[in-house]
């Protein structure tokens, strides 16, 4: 019997630029499975010298894996403002 899978997608992205500022981490585990993210600001700050702060995210944090993709977006902002 094949054992039925799915995706958990985290993403980190610049909330004024709607661009992704780390890498891409995706899980997958068995329909059921729990699953939990966790908030990347000390590794963003580790690549981008410490100029982000964090926002806000979007999708649940934690749960339990179903048929369909699980999206959970992290927000994160810039803290140097350039002149414009």
């Amino acid at each position: 019997k094949q054992l039925d899978s799915s995706p958990v997608e985290r993403i980190d992205v610049d909330i004024d630029k709607n661009e992704e500022i780390y890498d891409l981490d995706v899980n997958v585990g068995a329909i059921g499975q729990e699953y939990s993210t966790i908030n990347q600001i000390d590794n963003i700050n580790k690549k981008y010298d410490g100029v982000y702060t964090f926002v806000k995210v979007d999708g649940n944090t934690s749960g339990n894996m179903t048929e369909n993709t699980i999206f959970v977006t992290y927000y994160y902002q810039n803290t140097i403002m350039l002149p414009s």
